[in-house]
């Protein structure tokens, strides 16, 4: 339980971190490939820590109390780094084949949800959530496309019959037109 909550917050931290708006998928991924190299600086802070420790309690200046929660903080931050270094690992492999944004991060977060599944029982329960909310996401991609395609296809219409007037109307009737479409747009706030 305590593994799949750290996966979720490190999940977190990596959607969110900066809270730039800018932020992509690829920036999380660079950023992750880089925990490796911090894990690595991590190992040697606590190798320092521990023998300063040791040698602050030799000589009496640390209490057993403060030198088994130095400890203890240590087991821990070695308990949580291979799953981190999992999940970090799956989010900097992670191949991004969307190229709507919604869809990259839906497909990010399901390489991070992988990478935790060694540690987080959630794990197919979080991927059976995600794949639905891809399956959403594509249908509404999928709509907007279409939806836009209609658009274009009404604008060509559209064009085509002006361009049409313009060839078989008088000259004063076509000016009317293009007043009319002048007000509309007008009224539309288009230029």
């Amino acid at each position: 339980m305590r593994n799949g909550i750290i996966a979720t917050i490190l999940l977190a931290c990596l959607s969110f971190a900066g809270c730039d708006s800018s932020l992509t998928p690829e920036q999380i991924q660079a950023w992750s490939g880089q925990i490796a190299g911090i894990s690595e600086k991590i190992d040697g802070y606590q190798d320092a820590t521990t023998t300063a420790v040791d040698k602050l309690a030799d000589a009496g200046l640390l209490d057993e109390a403060t030198k088994a929660q130095v400890y203890k903080i240590s087991g821990e931050i070695d308990r949580v780094q291979p799953a981190l270094a999992s999940i970090s690992t799956a989010i900097a492999a992670a191949e991004i084949t969307s190229e709507k944004d919604i869809q990259q991060w839906i497909e990010l977060a399901r390489a991070a949800n992988q990478g935790s599944a060694p540690v987080n029982p959630y794990a197919p329960y979080i991927d059976l959530g995600l794949g639905g909310l891809a399956s959403v996401a594509a249908y509404f991609a999928a709509r907007k496309a279409k939806d836009a395609k209609t658009a274009e296809a009404k604008y060509a219409a559209h064009k085509a019959g002006v361009e049409r007037a313009n060839l078989d109307l008088p000259i004063e009737s076509v000016k009317v037109v293009y007043d009319y479409i002048g007000d509309a747009r007008a009224k539309l706030g288009v230029q």
